[in-house]
């Protein structure tokens, strides 16, 4: 199956900012009239970001533990119920005691093993549920020596973590957890659900994830790779796609977990790179199916009734449309 889907924002951020006891903030996530929006755009997959904390019900999140996880449950419950594939990823973390308010650079050894054994344990008998280990790693300041392939797959200590406020950064060291370690704790939770394990330099390079994953990886038979792309990034040109990503997917699967364009248009990267996607066979997202004021990336003005914004919206709706979905 190939998926084209579109992520769905709100169950990272609202349960931890504690402006909200609505999980969703107020947006009509889970409801049938935004199920029916997205199969009218031919889309059968989205993308869900989970935040660990919440998960976990620590460090003083509004929206926590049962409470959280029912929420979750039940919207991916009924997306299934409503014909979708689903990918539940971990997007925002923090170690310690730190509130998990951002995107840091890893998974941490603090919570995020205990975050996907308890992922993995209660979707493990979901079939159409892909568990995306991280959302975009990236590795700005590991320790001297270490290599960013190693530090994804076997973890690693780093010197600085994100908070989400101010400051901006703390300068610590704190350990990651590898991919490998986590691949592990799903499996040993009784999950078998495919995998999807990201690429370095925030998800956008792949050029060693092959090498790297039979070096110091898990050896999982099931876990695909996790790309994304967008337009300014290091590889987001073709002659990298075709050297990188087209070798890459003859021996693995490739799920695009995001990608975007400007929703203002005129659409300089979806017209090229989404024809090449699909021509090689790889499954991709958008990043969002979100009415926000913030335009960028944005893809709906209405999320139940599926209005698309000028730009990325009309052109990723009208791609859809256009293809013959499984």
């Amino acid at each position: 199956m190939t998926l084209h889907g579109v992520d769905m924002s709100g169950t990272e951020s609202v349960c931890a900012q504690n402006w909200s006891t609505d999980p969703f903030g107020g947006q009509p996530e889970d409801s049938a009239a935004t199920f029916a929006a997205m199969r009218s755009w031919n889309i059968n997959a989205v993308r869900v970001p989970l935040n660990e904390d919440c998960w976990l019900g620590i460090n003083g999140v509004e929206i926590g533990g049962s409470a959280y996880q029912s929420a979750i449950v039940q919207l991916v419950n009924d997306l299934q119920a409503a014909g979708f594939y689903v990918i539940l990823d971990l997007h925002w973390n923090a170690p310690g005691t730190q509130i998990a308010l951002s995107q840091n650079p890893a998974p941490d050894e603090d919570h995020s093993p205990a975050f996907w054994s308890g992922v993995a344990s209660t979707f493990g008998g979901y079939g159409s549920v892909l568990l995306d280990l991280y959302n975009e790693p990236y590795f700005y300041w590991t320790t001297s020596g270490e290599n960013e392939w190693q530090c994804l797959w076997q973890g690693c200590t780093l010197t600085q973590y994100v908070t989400g406020g101010s400051p901006y950064t703390v300068t610590t060291n704190w350990t990651t957890a590898g991919f490998d370690q986590l691949t592990t704790d799903i499996r040993n939770a009784g999950a078998s659900n495919v995998i999807m394990a990201g690429c370095v330099d925030w998800a956008n390079d792949c050029s060693d994830w092959a090498s790297s994953f039979a070096q110091w990886g898990s050896g999982d038979a099931n876990t695909v790779v996790s790309w994304h792309s967008y337009p300014g990034e290091s590889c987001d040109t073709q002659s990298c796609w075709n050297s990188v990503i087209a070798p890459l997917a003859t021996e693995r699967p490739v799920v695009i977990g995001e990608t975007g364009d400007s929703s203002a248009g005129p659409e300089t990267y979806l017209p090229t790179f989404l024809p090449w996607a699909s021509a090689h066979g790889l499954s991709f997202l958008a990043w969002t199916w979100n009415a926000w004021q913030d335009s960028d990336d944005v893809l709906v003005s209405s999320m139940t009734a599926g209005t698309p914004t000028a730009g990325e919206g009309v052109y990723y709706q009208q791609y859809l449309l256009d293809l013959s979905l499984g």
